[in-house]
């Protein structure tokens, strides 16, 4: 790989190219992992001025699109990982390929809420250092994704649907954990061949489905906090078992298979966990088979767009219900949706155009 691609690849990531099979030419992951953002954001726009009592448009099999678009997206990254551990031989490359990818955009969501957004709608507190010392620790736990569920004191304190204006950031402190196991765990060589990845993601899916059925039947005192860990980092192991059999498990055959099974468990049997896996995989079968069909390159100065766009629509959507507060569920999804959308292409081109003048000094530098 030549200096220029190794930068390249901490910077930006390497997903947009590798000729080595069909499976693996993903020039398009941009595009499938847009529109499944976009289903997220549509879902949570959709219930914002209601509650989250009500289902989400487009709510099927007993959930909603919000909550299978995420577990899709962590299958999808699981699926990446594992290609890019591969691909680099270094876990620390890898890591620092996912951080560069996604702090950029944090760091600006932080800023803004902070220096923006709080002194605006936010409630001032009683004195000058204990905001200071609130915003602080508030920024802290952002960025480094350890604390990303708690709310801002102050900010959004009556909002109807949730007091946070981070959504679904709070998603990025388990997507840390699983990056963190698979860099831990590859060169241990567990996640070598075929075998070793289908066994650690069937392994990892079946033990959230006992602790999930646990929970709901009460068969123990297992703390609901667990849940959200155990579920989207066994979803990001499935995505590796995809990637190591991508091949055989990655066809519409399959896709139809699950559908049946989905079938025939949400209208014949018990309520089960495996409703849940069996829709999440049967959407991320059409979404790796969707890669292979569109016929249009993703546009890399817009590399960060998916990224942008599941930061910002939660806070964009809360702040426009605030502005309008008897606004419906189908104007806030219109009008959020495009807010969204040209707030975040107009900051995936800034920092694109900031990270590629970053490379260009570093090649500099190199070359001197």
């Amino acid at each position: 790989m030549s200096t220029f691609k190794k930068i390249n690849s901490v910077f930006c990531g390497d997903l947009y190219h590798d000729g080595a099979t069909p499976m693996n030419s993903l020039a398009n992951f941009g595009w499938v992992q847009l529109v499944v953002v976009l289903m997220v954001t549509l879902g949570h726009l959709s219930t914002l001025p209601l509650g989250p009592s009500y289902p989400e448009i487009f709510h099927l099999f007993g959930y909603d699109p919000s909550w299978i678009g995420i577990n899709v997206l962590f299958i999808m990254s699981g699926y990446m990982t594992l290609r890019s551990l591969r691909r680099s031989k270094s876990s620390i490359e890898v890591l620092k390929s996912r951080g560069l990818r996604i702090f950029p955009y944090l760091a600006v969501y932080t800023l803004l809420v902070i220096f923006l957004v709080y002194p605006l709608v936010g409630k001032p507190m009683d004195s000058l250092s204990e905001t200071v010392r609130v915003l602080s620790l508030y920024a802290l736990g952002i960025i480094s994704c350890l604390n990303s569920g708690e709310p801002l004191p102050g900010l959004l304190d009556d909002a109807i649907y949730d007091c946070i204006i981070q959504g679904t950031i709070w998603t990025f402190r388990w997507g840390l954990l699983a990056y963190i196991c698979s860099a831990i765990l590859y060169p241990t060589r567990a996640l070598n061949g075929r075998a070793k990845p289908l066994a650690l993601s069937l392994a990892a899916i079946i033990s959230y489905a006992v602790l999930h059925s646990a929970v709901v039947y009460n068969l123990g005192s297992i703390p609901d906090k667990i849940l959200p860990p155990a579920r989207l980092v066994s979803m990001f192991f499935v995505g590796m078992g995809f990637y190591a059999y991508r091949k055989s498990l990655i066809t519409y055959r399959n896709a139809a298979v699950i559908f049946v099974t989905l079938l025939i468990q949400f209208y014949r049997l018990p309520w089960s966990p495996f409703i849940e896996i069996c829709i999440s995989a049967f959407w991320a079968i059409l979404a790796f088979r969707l890669m292979r069909g569109i016929k249009t390159v993703w546009p890399q100065n817009l590399n960060g767009l998916p990224i942008a766009v599941f930061i910002f629509h939660w806070p964009i959507g809360q702040l426009l219900l605030l502005q309008l507060p008897n606004i419906s569920s189908l104007h806030l999804m219109g009008l959020g949706l495009t807010v969204t959308l040209v707030f975040c292409c107009a900051l995936s081109l800034a920092v694109n155009n900031l990270t590629g003048k970053i490379q260009t000094k570093a090649m500099t530098k190199i070359q001197a």
